[in-house]
């Protein structure tokens, strides 16, 4: 299997988990950005323990986003009691204010491309 395949297999696991997930109706609760800012606002639930989660968060940061991170002790259990499946399930899940639930390192550019697009 090439890597240009691989890539875009990912690429689309991805995109579908971002439709998948907002298609089970927002199960996870929107958090509305502070009054007056215009960045968009990722609420993040996710491990504690989890380095590459902080490379992320900073990635994320880096591209204009406000993050308000949770460490939560429980998150297999925190994401199955929101109805992400097991095989979609990452190291952190990210809500968008807008209710869009990004689960995993989705690179800010295809966040911010999937919220702009009306």
């Amino acid at each position: 299997m090439s890597a240009l395949y691989r890539n875009a297999i990912r690429f689309f696991r991805v995109i579908g988990t971002i439709f998948i997930l907002q298609i089970m109706g927002g199960m996870l609760p929107a958090h509305a950005a502070e009054p007056g800012t215009t960045a968009p606002l990722l609420t993040v639930y996710k491990d504690a323990n989890c380095g590459c989660c902080e490379k992320w968060l900073t990635h994320i940061s880096e591209r204009g986003f406000n993050v308000d991170a949770h460490n939560i002790n429980n998150l297999y259990e925190f994401k199955q009691s929101k109805g992400i499946p097991a095989s979609m399930q990452s190291c952190h899940t990210a809500v968008s204010s807008q209710g869009y639930v990004f689960e995993g390192h989705v690179p800010a550019k295809f966040i911010s491309r999937f919220l702009a697009t009306p």
